[in-house]
């Protein structure tokens, strides 16, 4: 049951990522340095500087989850810890409850052994008169 209670509690903060919403953005076509013209370099300079930046954004992106991860991580063990205060509480609670049930019933006993014991002290009175009378 608290493995169960534990376990729901980190599948409802972990279920919402989709690490698909960062995409690796695919890598250019780079030109041939050996036939390519300035144009055709200068054209691959400036898609090699778009891929750069768009592979800082999805690092970035990456980084963000992670952090989203780690933050509902914390709220995930908070849950944990308050459930298992609340489980704690609980059994000393019962275990007090257990506790003066305990000692009632002893009290209980005890009443039950005193009484014999009175009751019977009263016979030994009651057989001494017999024998004091019938002798």
């Amino acid at each position: 049951m608290i493995q169960k209670s534990i376990l729901l509690i980190i599948i409802s903060f972990l279920s919402g990522y989709a690490i698909a919403e960062c995409e690796l953005p695919a890598a250019p076509s780079l030109p041939d340095g050996a036939v390519s013209t300035l144009e055709e370099m200068l054209a691959g300079q400036k898609a090699m500087k778009s891929f750069q930046a768009e592979v800082v954004q999805y690092r970035a992106c990456l980084v963000g989850i992670d952090e989203n991860i780690g933050d509902d991580l914390s709220a995930a063990q908070a849950a944990i810890d308050a459930k298992l205060d609340e489980m704690r509480k609980q059994v000393l609670e019962a275990d007090e409850e257990a506790k003066d049930a305990h000692e009632e019933l002893l009290a209980k006993y005890n009443a039950a052994v005193d009484s014999e014991a009175a009751i019977a002290g009263e016979f030994n009175i009651e057989i001494r008169e017999y024998k004091a009378v019938n002798q």
